[in-house]
């Protein structure tokens, strides 16, 4: 795509060709008309010179010798012959030389031949008649000299003009390619140093414009993030460790057990910190257990499975995300083990780790059951730590579950129950989806073979089959939302596979990935981000708010879509956690992103949303079914 410097430099080369042009040829007539002129009169004028002579050589000779004046005019008169004709004789001398011209020139007919005639009248000899011819030809070599010329003045002044404008033009154009690129910066939410004022009226004031809205656009930002940090820091912080507190996490367990991932809930009892507040005070219980929540914040930053919190004055949840789960569970019994030496209390008291390793088939309630469980038993045991459940598959039984599994993904029986996404007139927006998979004639959820499916590396072929069977759905208008797992995200074999499908033929299909796994892979997700919005597909982001303290990523993903974590919609909101909600959501409406509420239970909590700029929710519970037309056999 020509650029406006290259457009602007090709409209002044054409204009001054064009005026070249139009100039060139008029200067060509006005300097015939003028040239013209000039050869009457300096013809006449030479001619009425020769005939002066003759009739003085008639009186000094009594004759006329023309050949005697032949030598007298120089080679540049402007008459090229003169002929003398008498009774008795002719004499005819050829005056001036003939001048080189171009011939097309020479042929324009810009000047014409004119003869002048006189009588000279003697007794001797009778009436005599001298006839003189001009010289078209010095003329036509003086006109192409000067035009030449011209042409020469003009091309150095269109040279010069050329240069002068382009100069100016960079000027410009430097200008407002810096009020670009500050235009860009601001719709990504970057700001810089404010432009320096151009001296030009019209820029200067454009230049204006921006450094204003940029100064209110940081304004109001940084007080949405002001409010954020604000309202977070006061709800869901612990004040001493400055980790979020049990009203934080134990609201997103939930969302973590849907989450197809797997993963560990370790629950820390640190029951010596009552022994060091009774022995050394608070503000010695208050020194360890800061510390131990630092090197807990450097293995969240570290690892972005982590969510930690402080849910009681000597106990600490942590949620590890992901499947490697044992170098986390045992640095954070490490780091348990050095704050228990430094508070130096002797054996009368301890510590201890209750893990339970994640279960798809579990609620919040019975995983934090079993965590205490799992933690009573560390507490006795000189390891200090109890894992709930390892599970150990017996090889045949994986065996059997990789035979089953590739067969129902061979056939690719697949069935699809949706819950819309509506907006607040009750239109449809999407259809998440529901899928199960027929295993041995039994239909399975995809979230109960997900473990099954990592463990056995058939992710991949899983999807695609799924994807596959759903561009049989008879779909309308209305989008589906397929999740991508992290294996599928991050295999370039499967990337490009779904390029190719997309590429084919245009679906009713958008695409979503998790928050965590935003934070885990971001080059990946921003790659899978272009690829798709060149084909023109979208990309949201479910779970969103989990980790509140890492929502930057909308400003450089920029999704096309969030759906809030069903923690905030799960209860009635408090009146801060809500100004905390509404503080989001102004800050996604400035990002032109769309936020949709997922999972909400019921009319009373829609309400406490109704005056924020949500663009949709989803019921929970509300499903229709969606039968392929016919099932087919689907080929991998």
């Amino acid at each position: 795509m020509m650029t406006l410097f290259r457009q602007l430099v090709l409209r002044v080369a054409i204009t001054g060709i064009i005026g070249a042009l139009i100039l060139l040829p008029l200067s060509g007539y006005l300097l015939s008309e003028r040239l013209q002129q000039q050869q009457i009169e300096q013809a006449q004028e030479h001619f009425n010179w020769i005939k002066q002579q003759l009739d003085n050589q008639w009186r000094d000779q009594q004759k006329y010798d023309l050949l005697a004046l032949a030598r007298l005019p120089d080679t540049i008169s402007p008459l090229a012959s003169v002929r003398l004709t008498a009774p008795s004789s002719t004499q005819q001398v050829d005056i001036a030389d003939s001048y080189s011209v171009p011939t097309f020139v020479a042929a324009s007919g810009l000047f014409d031949l004119k003869d002048f005639r006189a009588s000279l009248q003697h007794q001797q000899n009778g009436q005599t008649i001298l006839v003189a011819t001009s010289n078209t030809s010095k003329f036509y070599w003086q006109w192409w000299q000067r035009l030449t010329g011209v042409a020469a003045i003009l091309a150095i002044w269109m040279v010069v003009s050329f240069v002068c404008v382009l100069v100016g033009i960079r000027g410009h154009l430097s200008v407002l390619s810096k009020i670009a690129k500050t235009a860009q910066d601001l719709s990504h939410l970057k700001f810089s140093s404010p432009l320096p004022l151009p001296k030009s009226g019209e820029l200067r004031r454009l230049g204006q414009a921006i450094n204003t809205m940029s100064s209110k656009l940081r304004f109001e930002v940084e007080g949405y993030n002001k409010q954020v940090d604000g309202l977070k820091h006061a709800l869901l912080t612990d004040q001493v460790s400055s980790l979020p507190n049990r009203a934080y996490i134990v609201e997103r367990i939930d969302s973590w057990l849907k989450e197809a991932d797997g993963g560990v809930l370790v629950l820390i009892n640190m029951s010596f910190l009552d022994e060091v507040r009774l022995k050394y005070g608070f503000a010695a219980r208050d020194d360890i257990v800061s510390k131990f929540a630092a090197h807990i914040r450097a293995l969240d930053s570290s690892l972005l499975g982590f969510l930690a919190a402080r849910i009681s004055a000597d106990e600490f949840l942590i949620v590890v995300a992901g499947d490697a789960v044992e170098d986390p569970v045992a640095a954070l019994q490490q780091r348990a083990q050095q704050a228990y030496e430094d508070s130096n209390v002797g054996l009368s008291s301890s510590y201890g780790l209750g893990v339970v390793p994640k279960d798809l088939q579990r609620n919040a309630e019975e995983i934090l059951a079993q965590a205490d469980t799992a933690l009573m038993t560390a507490m006795q045991s000189p390891d200090h730590i109890h894992w709930y459940q390892q599970p150990d598959e017996a090889p045949m039984f994986r065996q059997q579950w990789r035979e089953a599994l590739l067969s129902g993904i061979e056939q690719g029986k697949f069935r699809f129950n949706s819950n819309p996404v509506i907006d607040q007139g009750g239109d449809r927006i999407q259809l998440d989806l529901d899928i199960s998979l027929e295993i041995n004639g039994k239909p399975m959820l995809e979230s109960d073979l997900m473990p099954y499916l990592k463990m056995l590396r058939l992710t991949t072929e899983f999807e695609q089959s799924k994807i596959r069977a759903a561009t049989q759905l008879v779909l309308q208008y209305t989008p589906v939302v397929f999740g991508l797992p992290q294996q599928t995200v991050e295999d370039p074999s499967f990337i490009s596979w779904l390029q190719q499908l997309l590429r084919h033929q245009q679906y009713h299909f958008q695409f979503e990935v998790t928050e965590r796994l935003v934070l885990t892979n971001p080059s990946a997700v921003k790659s899978l981000r272009s690829e798709l919005k060149n084909l023109g597909y979208k990309l949201g982001v479910n779970r969103f708010g989990v980790h509140l303290a890492d929502l930057d990523y909308v400003s450089w993903l920029r999704p096309d879509y969030v759906k809030l974590d069903p923690a905030f919609v799960a209860t009635p909101q408090s009146e801060m956690q809500l100004q905390m909600c509404r503080t989001m959501f102004n800050t996604l409406q400035t990002l032109n992103i769309a936020l949709y509420l997922d999972d909400v239970p019921n009319d009373e909590v829609l309400s406490q949303f109704s005056s924020m700029p949500y663009n949709g929710f989803k019921r929970r519970g509300e499903q229709m079914e969606i039968l392929l037309p016919e099932v087919k056999q689907v080929n991998r």
